[in-house]
């Protein structure tokens, strides 16, 4: 993507692909430890792909606004790095949220 400033890639180290699965593999104990039912464990470990996915999209995004607005230098600096692990931490948050709502429902019969 071509901006004012800068050209902004994604680059393979930064698809979002390891923290992807570092969040599935962390869903899927998650999800066996914290559910009961089947369908509760199902759908909390398949709720890991669009809450991974929209927590890169905003990596990726604030990275552009970034370097759009400040430069090439400040969005590839600490922000870069700093920025994955705080959106993997609410993902997490995100998937804790999901799994202690799934948790408090009642079985349907």
């Amino acid at each position: 993507m071509l901006l004012s400033n800068t050209s902004l890639e994604v680059a393979e180290a930064c698809s979002g692909i390891r923290s992807l699965i570092s969040l599935l593999a962390l869903s899927i104990v998650f999800a066996y430890l914290s559910q009961k039912e089947t369908w509760k464990r199902i759908l909390l470990v398949l709720s890991t792909f669009p809450i991974g996915i929209i927590a890169n999209a905003a990596r990726v995004s604030g990275t552009g606004i970034l370097a759009h607005h400040y430069g090439d230098s400040v969005a590839q600096g600490f922000f870069h790095g700093f920025s994955g692990w705080i959106l993997f931490v609410v993902a997490f948050v995100c998937l804790f949220l999901l799994g202690a709502l799934l948790a408090r429902m009642k079985k349907v019969n």
